[in-house]
């Protein structure tokens, strides 16, 4: 997952699930990417939150969801960009 940097942040808390009252956290990064460690299903929806953290305060970040799917010949699982909220 990627996301728009903050000039201030200096660590970014990821939180990832299905169930967007039931997020977990599945990393923390100074980066702004980080690999999604599961497999996707197809079908399947998914919500992402990324928390910034600068000099001790946090700020919370919006809930965005996307829906697996697959590319047009069958092969790997891929991201519905137009499901992105």
């Amino acid at each position: 997952m990627k996301w728009q940097k903050c000039i201030e942040a200096c660590a970014y808390d990821v939180y990832f699930g299905t169930e967007e009252d039931a997020l977990e956290m599945i990393g923390t990064t100074q980066s702004n990417v980080l690999p999604i460690p599961h497999d996707l299903e197809e079908d399947v929806r998914y919500f992402w939150r990324v928390d910034a953290t600068f000099e001790g305060e946090t700020s919370i970040g919006d809930i965005w969801t996307f829906k697996a799917g697959t590319h047009s010949m069958g092969c790997n699982l891929t991201l519905a960009l137009e499901d992105l909220k």
